[in-house]
């Protein structure tokens, strides 16, 4: 019965494939949106790199965290 209904999943999701011709459609690298380089000024310099010092002391606590205390983060300093 397994086999079956991978038989009939894979055939269903080839039937759905086509493939596209050079100048049918738009390739993907063309739908995506364009790209443009952002100046920051110094402070949101410093929000960016303070946020990203938070954000990853945050990950190295809770993961030196004992397996049994990371089930509720929020309240571990609490305990």
């Amino acid at each position: 019965m397994k086999k079956l209904f991978f038989f009939a999943m894979t055939a269903a999701v080839l039937m759905g494939c086509k493939s596209n011709e050079p100048g049918e459609g738009e390739r993907v690298i063309d739908m995506l949106p364009k790209t443009r380089f952002i100046e920051l000024t110094q402070s949101q310099k410093d929000f960016v790199n303070k946020n990203t010092d938070f954000s990853f002391n945050l990950f190295r606590a809770i993961n030196q965290m004992p397996e049994g205390q990371k089930s509720n983060i929020i309240s571990w300093q609490y305990s």
